[in-house]
């Protein structure tokens, strides 16, 4: 209401001025020329207004005039009282988060509000922390591996390995490369399972005969494995094969060296000689029986080929005829089976021999 009054009276004091004016607009002269100022022309448009106005407020009854204050002012007045009540708002606080690579930042914004209110706003500091990351541990440099390298000298890949009964079959390997230290070793012959790693010590095997197949693998202390190794081969041992010298010691009564008919058998048992040819170096020897007959059987390997010389010492009241030439017998694989006579004169038939 004081404002609308203030208005009311200024309009007043307004047509007054104008009606002891000689002239409604007011002039200046300025350097001889009539110029009109700038404020001079707003005060005058502001006059015209505020005469409207008190026209329309005479003639408008008194309680329309406040109710009309009312709808005006009101909204005005707080439009013009709002950057003020925002002084005495709490800014919002957020959750502090800390970061480890940044101090914390104060931010103010001093934008004025949109309404060209002389207070604009004042937020206070938003200090902005980020929880600590921790800090990635440096990953572990990828480890090479340097398993042993080997070299299998024997058996070669494809050999055919042919060993008498006497001789053995080891594994011969060497180290060409790698890391060897606390080296071990395992190994499997065909569909055999895997033996444990071990000490690469001498390695002898036993194969069957016909195809074979090797495998082989070493692994260092680091326990970097080496790649399998194979090696193909075919084995062949001689097995084992029985010899047999059997044979009669007659009575040769004639002295010829032929066993003829009527001529039996020795009653007494003697000692019966065999010597290994060329050589002449003794092989064995056996009892004869007391019915003059004797066997020699010998156990040899099937790709052998022995000579054998029987030898008979006489017994008592028996002498050898000393003209007839010792046989020797070739036993193999092929020919396991030999029988001989000898013969024995006896002391009464000196006679019919002829000694030198």
């Amino acid at each position: 209401m004081r404002i609308v009054l203030f208005l009311y009276n200024y309009a007043k004091i307004m047509d007054m001025k104008s009606q002891v004016s000689p002239s409604n607009n007011p002039t200046r002269i300025i350097s001889g020329t009539k110029k009109q100022t700038s404020v001079e022309k707003y005060l005058s448009v502001i006059t015209r207004k505020i005469k409207q106005l008190l026209r329309f407020f005479k003639k408008t009854p008194k309680i329309y005039l406040i109710v009309f204050s009312f709808f005006i002012l009101v909204p005005i007045s707080l439009v013009l009282a709002k950057p003020t009540l925002n002084l005495f708002k709490k800014p919002p606080v957020s959750s502090p988060q800390v970061s480890p690579s940044t101090a914390p930042e104060a931010t103010e914004s001093a934008t004025p509000q949109e309404n060209g209110s002389a207070f604009p706003p004042i937020s206070s500091p938003i200090l902005t922390f980020q929880s600590p990351q921790p800090s990635p541990e440096p990953s572990p440099s990828t480890r090479v591996g340097n398993p042993p390298k080997m070299e299998i000298a024997y058996p070669q890949e494809g050999d055919y390995v042919n060993l008498t009964a006497g001789q053995f079959f080891c594994l011969i390997e060497k180290t060409i490369g790698g890391d060897t230290s606390g080296m071990q070793r395992k190994h499997k012959l065909n569909n055999e399972s895997w033996t444990s790693y071990s000490n690469p010590d001498r390695l002898c095997l036993n194969p069957p005969e016909g195809s074979n197949e090797l495998f082989l693998q070493y692994k260092n202390a680091a326990g970097d494995e080496s790649e399998v190794y194979t090696r193909r081969f075919s084995f062949h041992r001689p097995g084992k094969i029985t010899l047999t010298i059997s044979g009669n010691i007659y009575r040769d009564e004639n002295c010829n060296g032929v066993r003829d008919p009527g001529e039996g058998n020795i009653v007494i048992s003697t000692k019966v000689y065999f010597y290994k040819m060329p050589e002449f170096s003794k092989y064995g020897d056996i009892n004869s029986n007391s019915d003059g007959t004797f066997s020699y059987p010998t156990e040899a390997s099937e790709d052998i080929n022995l000579t054998l010389q029987p030898t008979v010492l006489s017994p008592s009241g028996y002498t050898s005829n000393p003209t007839w030439s010792q046989p020797s017998f070739t036993l193999n694989s092929n020919n396991r089976n030999a029988s001989v006579n000898y013969h024995q004169v006896p002391n009464e038939f000196h006679g019919q021999c002829q000694f030198p």
